[in-house]
């Protein structure tokens, strides 16, 4: 998904956040990707949507 933002946004397309968002939001809830919440209450757009693991260093 961030290629797809990335490539858009090489091509000076004009699009707004909240447009990008509510396409991200869109897609999970038709099950094409998945929409994480993460600990500190901001959500992520995860593009594997079967179930896997991210490990996170805490040094």
């Amino acid at each position: 998904m961030y290629l797809l933002v990335y490539c858009t946004n090489r091509a000076f397309i004009t699009k707004s956040r909240g447009s990008e968002y509510r396409n991200l939001n869109l897609l999970s809830d038709i099950g094409d990707i998945r929409k994480v919440e993460m600990p500190n209450g901001a959500y992520r757009f995860d593009n594997i949507c079967h179930n896997h693991y991210h490990l996170r260093c805490v040094k």
